[in-house]
């Protein structure tokens, strides 16, 4: 190979010299794995923080604070609205179910409506309430009956029923509701 260009101190350059320029002197095997480790660690560390930050952003962390029980802030409102008709709807084929949880509501001051459902077949019992500012009262019904599920249906707020007891197959009297007067 030919070179035209002039002759400079890095032709000659004795063995026993340091590596001069851009040439590198070859680095010890320890340090590919000591790079490998960092890149390693790196990741881990951007990828929990990533995930972390998701979870915040997704409101998934429940931050409590500190002068407010946890028990506080996670249960749900509940308050019966007296003034809020209850509809009992007996899906059953058990006469007087639906006249007996009448009467358990009634005791508490609430006002009760008595129909048989037009499926007898009911299989689960459920307080449908008509809108989001009903959902307290709804629970709290749902609580005198113990603790039967509830679910919002805007439906039944055109027949005029703000609140509205389904009795279905699986309903148990609780013991203030077995309890006539």
């Amino acid at each position: 190979m030919t070179h035209d260009a002039p002759h400079d101190r890095f032709d000659e350059i004795p063995a026993d010299t340091p590596r001069v320029g851009a040439h590198r002197a070859p680095g010890s095997g320890s340090s590919g794995w000591r790079r490998a480790g960092l890149i390693l660690l790196a990741g881990v560390v951007l990828g929990a923080v990533g995930i972390g930050g998701l979870l915040l952003y997704n409101n998934r962390f429940l931050v409590v604070d500190p002068g407010v029980s946890a028990s506080s802030t996670t249960a749900p409102e509940v308050k019966i609205d007296p003034s809020l008709p209850v509809t009992v709807l007996n899906g059953t084929t058990i006469d007087g179910l639906g006249a007996q949880v009448a009467e358990t509501l009634k005791a508490q001051h609430l006002q009760v409506t008595v129909a048989a459902a037009a499926n007898t077949a009911t299989q689960h019992t459920v307080v449908f309430y008509a809108s989001p500012s009903s959902e307290a009262s709804a629970r709290g019904v749902a609580s005198l009956l113990g603790n039967v599920p509830i679910k919002l249906d805007p439906s039944i707020e055109a027949r005029g029923m703000p609140l509205v007891v389904l009795l279905g197959g699986d309903y148990r009297a609780t013991p203030s509701a077995s309890a006539t007067p």
